[in-house]
């Protein structure tokens, strides 16, 4: 199968709550819609790349994460339509509790866009 391309993946949003006492692992996963069962939609080839913020107009990253530094994976076949989000809790614990903001861009050979928009709560964790 040929990975798809940027543009087959629909904007999205998310609003994630994770604590800072806690690895933060989410995954989301692309399935076409016109197929019975779903398939998965195939995104090896594109990378993954996501910034948080307080505000949008504040230039501090809080946390960063990509394919890159493996903080955003994808899954393994043949779960290869599963975006995976994993940031140990030695760099959450790094975090302040708050509200943040924040977007995940994709890129392939061709093309790059935003794919979510986010919104992060990140809560005090109380067992240390």
């Amino acid at each position: 199968m040929m990975p798809t391309s940027v543009l087959a993946l629909p904007l999205a949003h998310l609003v994630i709550e994770v604590a800072n006492n806690e690895d933060w692992i989410d995954s989301l996963v692309y399935a076409v819609s016109d197929t019975d069962p779903p398939e998965q939609l195939d995104l090896r080839g594109i990378a993954f790349e996501m910034h948080l913020r307080r505000q949008p107009e504040i230039h501090e990253i809080v946390l960063a994460a990509s394919t890159m530094d493996r903080r955003l994976s994808i899954g393994s076949p043949p779960n290869v339509g599963f975006l995976i989000f994993y940031v140990p809790q030695e760099i959450m614990k790094g975090v302040w509790a708050g509200k943040y903001v924040g977007d995940v861009r994709a890129r392939d050979a061709e093309f790059e866009r935003v794919v979510f928009t986010v919104e992060l709560t990140v809560l005090e964790g109380i067992t240390r």
